[in-house]
């Protein structure tokens, strides 16, 4: 029963305690501890366990992992996240390839929808004049039997309908 075990027990308490009441009141926001309550942080011995430890993950990392080639835990984990490294920049430039030829194929796609519409206005264009022309036509053979009911002259009436027949 140290004076710390003896701070930590009671910062938990009070902290589980006050988490209690927040949730009964149907609040559901952060707790906020004192800076003055907080458990202090020791830098020199974590600073020496950090450096235990780390002296401990090099010897392992340099631990032998093959005995025929003679290669290190640390060298075969650099080969092999390397070796993920260049899959997955292969995977990304085949996906860069695929959508390329996506879009090619789309493009060409969209020229050819272009072409088909230009083609369509083309005929529609043609259409119209062929409606136009046919009106023109129904024109010159309505003021011709108008000239002839007014005026008995066959023989305009008959120059129109020569005309429009060749």
């Amino acid at each position: 029963r140290s004076e710390t075990a003896v701070r930590a027990s009671r910062m938990i308490v009070e902290t589980f305690v006050a988490a209690r009441r927040t949730a009964q009141r149907g609040t559901n926001r952060n707790i906020a501890v004192a800076p003055s309550e907080r458990m202090p942080v020791f830098k020199e011995p974590r600073q020496g366990l950090l450096r235990k430890l780390d002296a401990a993950v090099g010897r392992v990392l340099d631990a032998i992992a093959d005995p025929e080639e003679n290669t290190t835990i640390r060298e075969e984990a650099r080969a092999l996240a390397m070796d993920g490294l260049g899959a997955i920049k292969a995977q990304l430039n085949s996906k860069k390839i695929s959508n390329e030829k996506t879009l090619a194929e789309v493009q060409k796609l969209l020229k050819e929808a272009e072409a088909l519409d230009a083609e369509i206005e083309a005929r529609s264009i043609e259409a119209e004049h062929r409606k136009l022309a046919y009106l023109a036509k129904q024109l010159r053979v309505v003021i011709a039997l108008q000239s002839f009911v007014e005026h008995g002259e066959k023989e305009d009436l008959m120059a129109v309908l020569k005309d429009l027949s060749s």
